[in-house]
């Protein structure tokens, strides 16, 4: 069974555009065999001093106008894909490719993204607002033949269609509040949320990459408690199926009848058109059409 071409994109819906990218996708190909990645940079609050209450217009408005450009966030997204993609295309020609090559992938990412941060963002200084580690999501997956090896973290994926555009594998979205409502734990503890400064602070620094508590989600920001969230998993391809590693920003897209409709189709660039006018922020995925 040959890989057909990968291809791969970032959409943004208008309003997004006010606030830099910070979605990356990466993708190389040779003969049947075929590295996809993508990664989704963490929001960050803005640098210029302002710590706004998201709950209001103004707030939100101060939050543009201080967002850093251009957001570390994207730079470390970057890292991801480029690490993903460069372990797998130096890899030896008789070496194994398996789950646990695909963890190591994750882990080396997760250790370059953790030299980014002990040099821009220490842990000394943190304050888990405008200071916060610097970190992103991803998914990435190997298509060699039939076989497909895959590792995510978080809330980006990795998708199976078969040629009529139906879901015939899809992984868990594993991102925040995926276990229960974060901000319910933290108003009720706290009193307190995501859209108030205290609530990101209480947020960032004890409901990400803590396996100590239930509620917590995973990312790469260099912290070694992030590989306790990346998964890894096999799948056997059919004639006709087409492999997706996507970013939260476009989950919902590739599960409607119209993304369906277009993976019938094999139309890429209706795919795209698709994606930008129904995307609500930002998204980004990879496919072998």
């Amino acid at each position: 069974m040959e890989i057909r071409v990968l291809k791969g994109f970032t959409v943004e819906n208008w309003k997004h555009r006010f606030l830099p990218s910070e979605d990356v996708y990466r993708f190389s190909q040779s003969g049947k065999s075929g590295i996809l990645s993508v990664a989704d940079g963490i929001t960050r609050d803005p640098t210029n001093g302002t710590l706004p209450n998201l709950d209001s217009i103004f707030g939100k408005v101060q939050f543009v106008l201080g967002y850093p450009k251009p957001s570390p966030a994207f730079y470390v997204a970057n890292m991801f894909c480029k690490s993903f993609n460069s372990y797998f295309e130096s890899m030896p020609s008789g070496k194994r490719i398996n789950e646990d090559s695909i963890f190591e992938s994750f882990r080396i990412a997760n250790q370059i993204i953790r030299n980014f941060n002990n040099k821009f963002f220490p842990y000394a200084e943190l304050d888990f607002l405008k200071r916060d580690y610097t970190g992103c999501v991803a998914s990435g997956a190997i298509a060699d033949g039939r076989d497909v090896f895959y590792g995510y973290i978080a809330d980006s994926g990795f998708i199976v269609l078969d040629d009529k555009g139906n879901i015939r594998f899809k992984t868990e979205n594993e991102g925040p509040n995926s276990k229960g409502n974060i901000d319910e734990d933290v108003a009720k503890k706290y009193r307190t949320g995501f859209k108030f400064p205290k609530g990101r602070t209480i947020i960032r620094s004890q409901y990400r990459n803590n396996p100590d508590e239930p509620l917590a989600y995973g990312a790469l920001t260099g912290q070694t408690e992030a590989m306790n969230y990346v998964r890894t998993g096999y799948f056997e391809l059919q004639e006709g199926d087409v492999p997706i590693v996507f970013t939260d920003g476009l989950e919902s897209v590739i599960q409607s009848p119209e993304f369906a409709e277009k993976i019938r189709e094999r139309d890429f660039k209706g795919i795209k058109k698709l994606c930008r006018r129904k995307v609500r922020t930002e998204g980004t995925l990879v496919c072998a059409l």
